[in-house]
């Protein structure tokens, strides 16, 4: 199995914005035209599923881009709940929570105030691709959902910390391939198991 990891396209937040899980604005114009761009590279291409995040951004993604494959639904791909700092910039958490912002520069990934800490969403991540890969799929398997979601699936995979997978580059609409090998399977196994 491998997994082809479709970020949604852009949305009509602000740029800059941390939208996460508890917002959840539509596509804009250029997100749809991207979402449409992704469904050239799929077309074609044979798919054992289609899941996708529960968040409108995702699901109209996945709409556009496989029109013809009403995907699954899975919970565990939305993104990130930021909490307090759902709908700031990088520069309103540092007036608003200079602590946090301090400690996001230093640990390489942000735990948000009222939020979802990071080892969360890797280990709902890694949980629902141990059950895609338990469900007995072969070939490819396209996964609609968000950038901190394809980074936690990919740094786990390749067994970066936190702080090196939150460099990891998910430009909006981007298509990444994650092989599905045995090595990858004992890490995403190995962040399931943490506590």
């Amino acid at each position: 199995m491998r997994l082809l990891l479709l970020r949604h396209g852009r949305t009509t937040a602000p740029p800059g914005a941390l939208i996460g899980s508890r917002d959840d604005p539509p596509l804009s114009d250029e997100g749809r035209d991207q979402a449409r761009a992704a469904a050239a590279l799929l077309h074609g291409r044979p798919l054992s599923a289609v899941v996708s995040s529960p968040l409108r951004r995702a699901r109209e993604t996945a709409a556009l881009a496989v029109p013809e494959t009403a995907p699954r639904i899975d919970p565990r791909l939305q993104e990130l709940d930021w909490g307090r700092l759902t709908g700031l910039t990088f520069s309103q958490v540092e007036e608003r929570f200079p602590e946090a912002a301090a400690a996001w520069l230093r640990d390489g990934w942000p735990s948000p105030p009222g939020g979802e800490q990071p080892q969360a969403l890797w280990r709902r991540t890694a949980a629902a691709v141990l059950d895609l890969q338990a469900s007995g799929l072969d070939g490819d398997v396209l996964l609609v959902c968000h950038g901190g979601v394809i980074r936690a699936i990919a740094g786990a995979a390749r067994g970066l910390g936190l702080a090196d997978a939150w460099r990891v580059r998910t430009p909006h609409a981007s298509l990444r391939v994650q092989r599905v090998t045995p090595l990858a399977l004992a890490r995403w196994r190995a962040v399931v198991e943490v506590p």
